[in-house]
């Protein structure tokens, strides 16, 4: 295979500021497209290689933005190109890159998957993540709004006992930054829901007058609530909070009111018993 040849292959676009005071702050495309003579083997070997265009920050620049003519001189972009391999045209002609001062932030990690326990299951409390923040190096003009780094948007479903998978980053802004951690390790637990019924839990008016009078009708109700088993076995009967704003009742034109109910996190309330109250009032 010693007979030159011509083919055309699409090249990823990457930036190096790991010794720049700057970074990318406009869109780059992904790719160019470049068209290269070789002879035969050498061709071919163009598509076992990393070969990147790879455009370097670490010289200081004295404006912020770079104009690069991508088919003067190409082979300074081109990082391992294979031996004899010569780059004739470029894809688009021309790359503007526009550049902001480099800023390095930790941000929360935000847990974007989709995690579903199987029928009769719950999940017990929140997943963790390991690491839970991640930290990001960029332009500031990037950076200064972010308030968090999401996960990719991956789905798991029908779990029921303890899970562990380990779960990428988001790279929608790959061009753009450096991370120091491109995966998180997601654990949790999922357990068989359960129900609990507290019966005769007092109800409390609250913010009343001094000369106002209040009598609920009736004054306790029955709380029917959920949760996993580990979460009710926890669970204590003064944890369950019912209570009515007196500005509710004042307010009302019906005769009958629905109560507050305040549980702790991961709880969830099922039913009241009775579902409405009634009322006399004397101002």
């Amino acid at each position: 295979m010693t007979k030159t040849y011509t083919t055309i292959k699409r090249v990823p676009v990457t930036v190096d500021y790991s010794e720049s005071q700057f970074a990318v702050c406009s869109n780059l495309p992904k790719y160019v497209e470049v068209k290269f003579d070789g002879i035969g083997w050498k061709i071919l070997s163009l598509y076992y290689s990393k070969t990147e265009w790879t455009v370097d920050l670490e010289q200081d620049f004295s404006e912020n933005l770079i104009f690069i003519e991508t088919n003067k001189n190409p082979q300074q972009y081109l990082t391992s190109l294979p031996d004899g391999l010569v780059p004739i045209e470029v894809l688009p002609s021309t790359l503007t890159i526009q550049l902001d001062e480099k800023i390095t932030k930790t941000l929360p990690i935000k847990l974007r998957a989709k995690i579903e326990p199987a029928v009769g299951y719950t999940i017990v409390g929140n997943p963790k993540l390991t690491p839970d923040s991640v930290t990001v190096t960029g332009a500031k003009c990037v950076l200064k709004k972010m308030t968090c780094w999401e996960t990719q948007r991956e789905q798991y479903t029908k779990l029921d006992s303890k899970f562990q998978f380990s779960l990428e980053l988001s790279d929608s802004l790959v061009q753009k930054v450096t991370l120091s951690a491109h995966r998180t390790r997601v654990t949790g637990l999922a357990e068989q829901l359960a129900e609990l019924n507290f019966q005769d839990v007092p109800i409390t008016v609250k913010q009343v007058p001094e000369r106002a009078s209040i009598a609920l009708i009736p004054n306790r109700i029955s709380v029917l609530v959920g949760g996993s088993i580990s979460a009710l076995a926890n669970l204590k009967r003064d944890s369950v909070s019912v209570s009515v704003p007196y500005e509710r009742i004042l307010n009302d034109t019906t005769g009958a009111i629905v109560p507050d109910i305040q549980l702790p996190k991961f709880i969830n309330l099922q039913d009241i018993s009775p579902k409405e109250l009634q009322y006399i009032l004397r101002k």
